[in-house]
């Protein structure tokens, strides 16, 4: 799929069609943009596990590279770049699907103790991909439901290098285990030792909040939407945490980043319009908040759960 094409005639094409290489440019103009792109076609399974999606950019906003790194394609390219970095790139992420492919197919079956024999062949055989094997591991332990044993795996990793993946992993374990307090030192040493790891700053504000302590959570949410403010969930999760605190001012513009980034999006909700329509009569705003209405109706004319909402 070549990147001129817009954002909707490539998810047609998906649908109909399976790709070997897709290369998607980040910004298509009006409508979907690359990250919407790809989590539409993730949401409705338009790729194979072979396929291979690349973001293409020419942005070098932070905002824009934490969105294109933050949806997780199989790699990504800066205009401009030359085909022999394009062709380095595609064989390389093809050499480690290749590799993986087993592991992946029987995760995908379920059988989970079978694919962590597979991840222990995989890192005696080939220590080209052990990081990325010891993080599918760390994944299937989670799968598993096995807590205690999930966390002495990421201890051990942690230990060994803290490597984020691990550190995120193990703080994970400890929020679940209700080991607050560990989970929210381990998440605040991760985010000092790599303040990009986005998801580190999305479980802090969770256990932040878990230990009474919103306002604090709120913080931790707007400096990670100052990094990185393409997260649809993310600003849905600070405008409900600044309303809880009763900062309508923040809950507002929150609420409207979501609409603003979600308006192309498959994850777009009638809720994220009725929620910020009561939060501007909160702020005395009733005609701004019918106007919202009155767009919520027009962006879901056929839902009935939106009419219900509205």
């Amino acid at each position: 799929i070549v990147d001129t094409f817009d954002g909707e005639s490539s998810l047609m094409r998906m649908s109909v069609s399976k790709y070997d290489v897709i290369l998607c440019d980040y910004n298509l103009g009006a409508g979907k943009d690359g990250q919407q792109v790809l989590e539409e076609a993730r949401h409705y399974n338009y790729l194979s596990y072979m396929t291979i999606f690349m973001m293409v950019t020419a942005e070098n906003s932070t905002d824009m590279v934490m969105g294109a790194v933050e949806c997780m394609p199989d790699d990504y390219l800066m205009k401009p770049f030359t085909k022999q970095v394009l062709e380095k790139k595609i064989l390389a992420v093809l050499e480690k699907k290749i590799a993986l492919r087993e592991i992946t197919q029987t995760i995908e079956l379920m059988d989970y103790e079978k694919a962590l024999r597979l991840c222990d062949e995989e890192i005696g055989k080939n220590p080209k991909h052990v990081r990325e094997v010891l993080r599918i591991k760390g994944d299937i332990l989670a799968r598993i439901g096995d807590l205690p044993r999930t966390e002495a795996f990421y201890q051990d990793i942690a230990a060994k290098g803290k490597l984020p993946w691990a550190m995120f992993g193990l703080g994970k374990c400890q929020y679940l285990q209700g080991r607050l307090e560990d989970a929210k030192d381990t998440f605040s040493q991760l985010i000092k030792t790599n303040d990009k790891v986005m998801a580190a700053y999305d479980w802090l504000a969770k256990t932040l909040d878990a230990m009474g302590t919103p306002q604090e959570a709120q913080s931790v949410l707007m400096k990670a939407v100052e990094i990185s403010p393409r997260m649809l969930e993310r600003q849905r999760e600070l405008g409900a945490i600044a309303h809880k605190n009763n900062d309508l001012k923040t809950a507002v513009k929150s609420f409207k980043s979501a609409i603003k980034y979600g308006r192309n999006s498959v994850y777009k909700a009638p809720s994220d319009y009725t929620t910020l329509a009561k939060v501007l009569l909160n702020t005395d705003s009733p005609q701004e908040s019918l106007h919202v209405l009155g767009e919520a109706h027009q962006e879901f004319p056929r839902d009935t759960g939106a009419t219900v909402q509205i």
